[in-house]
């Protein structure tokens, strides 16, 4: 037993000191990642009146006929800040995601620093955005059966709420009636 324990104690010792890794890129800003080419969404589409209640949908490029899509709906971060990137953010994650082929459904949203944004509005916006692919779903043949929802930092929490929605008390501001059902990741 000692000579096992010696054997892998000597192991973990020479391991860093054969490791041909490079050495980690340090992190870029967000000026640097959206100064980076990146992929353009299919469509636009508003799912409320305000310029920032709309969505960019990203369809898989190689469809199969007769099947329907499974849906992502992608919501960024940024602090719920007007004044920090938006949706731009997450072209990247839907692009990958297109090309695994899922539909992709990557919501704006209204936010703090411009009007409408924070409670209650910020939430509404994103109900009813993920509500909106009902409105869409046939036209673009996507699954509203296999439907996730995942976000980057602030989105991450909407996400997550978004998706636990039915769970609201009647008596909530945020609670509606139609509502597409989803799984938070």
């Amino acid at each position: 037993m000692k000579r096992l324990t010696y054997a892998l104690a000597a192991a973990l010792v020479a391991l860093p000191v054969c490791s041909q890794e490079p050495p980690a890129k340090a992190p870029i800003s967000f000026r640097e990642l959206l100064a980076q080419p990146r992929a353009q969404a299919d469509a636009r589409i508003a799912y409320g009146p305000d310029p920032l209640q709309f969505g960019e949908l990203w369809l898989p490029k190689s469809p199969r006929a007769s099947a329907s899509h499974p849906v992502v709906v992608l919501i960024h971060g940024g602090c719920w800040q007007a004044s920090l990137p938006g949706l731009e953010l997450m072209d990247y994650m839907a692009a990958d995601l297109q090309e695994q082929g899922y539909a992709v459904w990557n919501l704006e949203y209204r936010r703090i620093g411009g009007p409408g944004g924070g409670y209650p509005g910020t939430f509404q916006d994103v109900a009813a955005g993920v509500d909106h692919l009902r409105s869409i779903a046939t036209r673009h043949r996507l699954d509203l059966r296999r439907v996730a929802l995942s976000g980057h930092s602030a989105g991450g929490h909407l996400a997550l709420w978004a998706g636990m929605r039915h769970r609201l008390p009647s008596s909530s501001p945020l609670t509606v009636r139609s509502r597409c059902r989803c799984a938070a990741w």
